[in-house]
């Protein structure tokens, strides 16, 4: 695993999934245009950190955070509107 990943662009792919587990160095996670069905942030230290996410234009509907960053979900952050943050997806 790339556990000291400080930028991770992955836009404009086909990706599925993308396994962020131990990535809590993140500030900056772009998966624009992609097929993500479902994401899990909640590794990722906090929301202060990762100052910017991007995650339009992707199939899924909702977005597993923690309680920090649910608390706290940065106004800078982009994704579909009908796209939820959620402590819990099914």
């Amino acid at each position: 695993n790339l556990t000291i990943l400080e930028k991770l662009e992955l836009s404009d792919n086909q990706l599925t999934e993308v396994d962020l587990t131990d990535n809590s160095l993140l500030q900056l996670l772009s998966l624009v245009n992609n097929s993500l069905t479902s994401l899990d942030i909640s590794s990722v230290a906090s929301s202060i950190q990762l100052n910017t996410f991007a995650i339009e234009n992707n199939p899924l509907t909702c977005i597993k955070v923690n309680a920090e960053m649910f608390n706290d979900i940065p106004s800078q952050w982009t994704k579909d509107e009908e796209d939820i943050f959620a402590l819990e997806c099914n």
